[in-house]
Order: C-alpha cells, then structure tokens, then sequence
C-alpha cells in the first residue's frame, strides 16, 4: 500500500524463526504477535486493513475518496476481503503452508470447507469485476492493493484462480503496475 500511495515509508522484516514476531517490542505493536504493523509518529496499529485506510488518510490520497458513499463502497470490498474470500485465503494458507511447515498435516475437511467458501467468493468477486474495471468501479482505490495481496497469495495455499478470468485480468493488470512491482519485489514468501 505504501508504494501504490507514493509514501515514504521503512520497511522492517521480521523473521518468525527467531520468534521476533514475539519479542516484547513488537508484542507492544501487536498484542498477539502478527504482522502486519505501523508505527507512525511515535505510535502503533495493527490490521492490515486499518493501516491501509490510515495511511491512505495521512497521505491524504484520493485513493481513499473524501466523499461519504464511495468511501463507503471502499470500505465495503475491503471488508468483503478481510471477513469473506480472503479470510478463507487464510485458512487454506494455515492449513496448506503454515501447518506442514510446523509438522502438522492439512486437516482436509478444513481445507475442503475454505476451498467451497472461496470458490463460490471468488465467483462473486470474478463477476463484479467483469462489470467493473476496478473493485470500486473505473478507477483504483486503496481496496485494489488490499485484494491484491489475498490473491497475489491464491496460488500460495492451493487455490487456483484459473476459472476467474476476470479476476486474473485484473490482478494481471495490478501487477503491471511499476508499484506493485516494487513492492513484490520486497516480499517474501
């Protein structure tokens, strides 16, 4: 987010290996030891979702809409990524990578349940975007590099978003663009 905002940021790894994501410094940022966090002037957040608005706030981008009603239609598929497609993202991403990664093997009924509930999101996602250029209509907003990353972790965990055309054309697009390439190039996987 802060490379497509254009923010001036630092950006600072932590290597869950060395459990430096529970050290009692970053525990003060997040009380249960994730990531992503922020600090700004002094102060944390935690959420990817709430950094995004945040940052999108303080740089004062259009990217996040002054007016009301389309900062509201943001917001929305901002959420329908964090509560609905990619919370089931996630799921399969712990049961698919983070579980075999700490010994444990994928609970397939789990998997089947996220793989079912992302399908059918994925389909609802696939639709709105082949009506729409972006999630919010014809222009990009902070809730297409929000979404990004959920997708951009699809292929990661087992998911496959080749019956999506419309959502591949669009992550497509996304990860054309010279920010998101910077910023792909900082993460790792």
């Amino acid at each position: 987010m802060a490379e497509v905002l254009g923010a001036d940021y630092k950006l600072h790894l932590l290597d869950p290996r060395a459990r430096a994501h529970k050290t009692p410094e970053h525990l003060a940022r997040h009380p249960m030891g994730k990531v992503p966090t922020l600090t700004h002037d002094g102060r944390s957040l935690f959420e990817g979702a709430t950094i995004c608005r945040y940052m999108a706030a303080v740089e004062n981008s259009k990217l996040y809409p002054d007016d009301l009603y389309d900062r509201a239609i943001v917001d929305q598929w901002i959420d329908f990524f964090s509560q609905h497609l990619g919370r089931w993202i996630n799921s399969l991403y712990f049961h698919n990578v983070l579980g075999p990664r700490l010994g444990k093997e994928p609970q397939q009924d789990a998997v089947d349940e996220a793989s079912g509930f992302a399908t059918s999101q994925a389909e609802t996602v696939d639709k709105h975007l082949g009506e729409n250029e972006y999630l919010c209509g014809a222009n990009l907003t902070i809730a297409d590099p929000y979404a990004f990353a959920y997708i951009r972790a699809a292929e990661n965990v087992g998911f496959s978003m080749d019956p999506f055309p419309s959502i591949i054309a669009w992550h497509d697009k996304l990860k054309a663009r010279p920010d998101v390439q910077k910023a792909e190039s900082l993460v790792k996987d």
